[in-house]
């Protein structure tokens, strides 16, 4: 009888310990949502106020800001990178086009930014996946999907009328 109780308690304690982890996986992937949107909306605030054309790009595991400048898309380090901790992924959406994604495969040598190690693509051509128009909306609707290793999943979405936001999503 001892030992029934005893084991019990055990899986009692194990099933408590699963839950919270799955749950501490599910706080990693709102408080990077967070940030990112926050990210996001100092974008369109930064292409209002310059009245230019902002936008970010996917490199590997950074958000890397991009602009639009002397004919061209340039990487802007001011705005700073977004890297994602280890547990945590950029991915496409099944129908999404991967202009503005560069997988880890595709990236060169990292090259020092100060803060970190900023990703280029081995081809120099730089390709917007989200581009803020100068009175701070987004130039067309999008989604970028978050996947933890823990197999949850959120979608970061913006729309033409300027709302950025984040829901949960089935795993990919």
């Amino acid at each position: 009888m001892e030992v029934l109780v005893a084991l019990a308690i055990l899986s009692i304690g194990v099933g408590l310990v699963v839950v919270s982890f799955g749950q501490l996986a599910d706080r990693d992937l709102d408080n990077q949502a967070r940030t990112i949107t926050a990210w996001m909306q100092s974008l369109a605030d930064r292409s209002v106020l310059e009245g230019g054309l902002y936008g970010f790009r996917v490199a590997g595991d950074q958000l890397q800001a991009v602009s639009w400048f002397d004919h061209q898309w340039l990487v802007v380090e001011h705005e700073g990178l977004l890297i994602l901790p280890e547990n945590i992924r950029f991915r496409l959406g099944e129908d999404q086009a991967s202009v503005g994604f560069i997988f880890q495969e595709d990236l060169a040598e990292p090259k020092d930014a100060g803060d970190g190690a900023v990703l280029f693509q081995k081809q120099e051509l730089v390709e917007p996946l989200m581009v803020f128009m100068p009175s701070g909306e987004p130039m067309a609707d999008g989604e970028l999907l978050l996947q933890s290793s823990a197999e949850a999943a959120l979608a970061i979405a913006w729309t033409v009328e300027g709302e950025i936001s984040y829901e949960d999503r089935l795993p990919i």
